[in-house]
């Protein structure tokens, strides 16, 4: 136990985000899932993700209340500051390595145009509180060459030049996000502050971009990128205004005004 965590390192797994459901009933507080070679890694919107053995981090997070530690609760109409907290421990630790990280809402986190790592959450949620949550987090650390079909990805040893001790770099994050739950989780008021600080380090924040409308599609939009081209959906320019308390990005448009889009309904033009 690491002073409130648990780190169990697997040689090789599916799926770190899998083992963890496996074991949340078995688990207490903060235990952390990690593997030197996932096989079956999966990303946001169903999609697959890629990692070199033994090159980067791959691991997941399980959340969830205990007798030892009364102070994590999270309303299930909060449950985005799970998200923050997620997004914002990353950027902390890029900014240890000199690397200027921004989060692609919801998850993900960019270094300029080009992806570092990527955030998956599954929340379980019991009556009015979020019971349990799985975070799983892919970071690119030392892996230099990508496959062709990775549009835009990029790692920290890309960015500065230098290997890192992805151990160490676990423990490092780690320490983060459990002082991001002390600080954020003890008292509800203080989730106000934690989404402006989310809000400030958005990438493309209140900058003129295109992006993809994937309500105007007839399908309708969930499985819009599954089953129909960009192309297909209405493209609009906008600048990004920050979130909504409910996790919603909130996108001003040319005519000023402002709408919130969910989760799968609005695509960026990169």
């Amino acid at each position: 136990m690491h002073r409130g965590y648990e780190i169990i390192w697997l040689e090789s797994t599916d799926s770190t985000n899998d083992q963890a459901r496996s074991q949340l009933k078995s688990t207490d507080f903060l235990t952390v899932i990690a593997a030197e070679n996932q096989t079956s890694g999966k990303g946001q919107r169903g999609n697959s993700w890629h990692s070199e053995p033994g090159k980067n981090l791959t691991f997941s997070i399980i959340v969830r209340p205990a007798e030892t530690n009364p102070w994590i609760t999270v309303k299930a109409s909060e449950q985005a500051a799970i998200s923050h907290m997620a997004a914002l421990s990353v950027i902390d630790l890029m900014n240890l390595y000199g690397i200027p990280a921004k989060i692609k809402w919801p998850n993900d986190i960019y270094v300029s145009d080009r992806k570092i790592c990527g955030i998956l959450i599954e929340n379980a949620i019991m009556g009015m509180h979020v019971s349990s949550s799985i975070i799983g987090i892919g970071l690119n650390v030392n892996q230099t060459n990508f496959p062709p079909y990775l549009p835009n990805p990029t790692s920290m040893q890309r960015e500065t030049g230098i290997h890192t001790d992805t151990h160490l770099l676990l423990e490092k994050y780690m320490e983060i996000f459990l002082e991001y739950c002390r600080t954020y989780l003890t008292e509800q008021e203080k989730l106000t502050s934690l989404k402006y600080n989310y809000n400030e380090h958005l990438w493309r924040l209140d900058e003129p971009h295109e992006f993809y409308d994937y309500t105007s599609l007839p399908c309708g939009h969930l499985n819009a990128q599954d089953t129909l081209s960009r192309s297909e959906a209405e493209q609009f320019t906008g600048i990004i205004r920050g979130v909504s308390d409910e996790g919603r990005l909130i996108v001003e448009n040319v005519e000023g005004e402002l709408r919130e889009f969910a989760f799968k309904e609005i695509g960026y033009k990169i």
